[in-house]
């Protein structure tokens, strides 16, 4: 995701997590954490047999058009073995209805194919 020139404090958190469940409930755990503030950018890495998946995400204390505020930001975790496997997954986070996209990132790791995809989305409040 590209960001905007902004302005006030970047605050980064990093969460771990073992598979889509955990490390889902960990990012969603870190957003909570950062109320009042706006999600700028996020990374994921696979690392190990395991593997062990680590999220990074971006917040600033400073709104911008287009900012995903985090009290209404919704992080999903999808695994897959394959690529074809993970990019269904991911089209069906994508597709839910009343969500617009803020960050994708996806990556690999482990002794086998495995697969992990970060899904920012903000809910659309009508």
């Amino acid at each position: 995701m590209s960001s905007p020139v902004v302005l006030g404090v970047i605050t980064s958190v990093c969460v771990d997590g073992g598979d889509a469940v955990e490390l889902q409930a960990r990012v969603q755990a870190a957003m909570a954490a950062a109320v009042g503030l706006f999600v700028v950018d996020c990374t994921l890495e696979g690392v190990g047999v395991g593997p062990r998946w680590m999220a990074q995400l971006t917040f600033t204390d400073t709104g911008y058009p287009g900012a995903a505020p985090t009290a209404i930001t919704v992080a999903s975790c999808v695994q897959g073995g394959d690529p074809p496997e993970l990019n269904q997954r991911v089209q069906a986070v994508l597709s839910t209805p009343l969500r617009s996209y803020v960050a994708l990132e996806a990556a690999g790791a482990g002794a086998g194919r495995d697969y992990m995809a970060l899904i920012l989305q903000q809910i659309i409040l009508a």
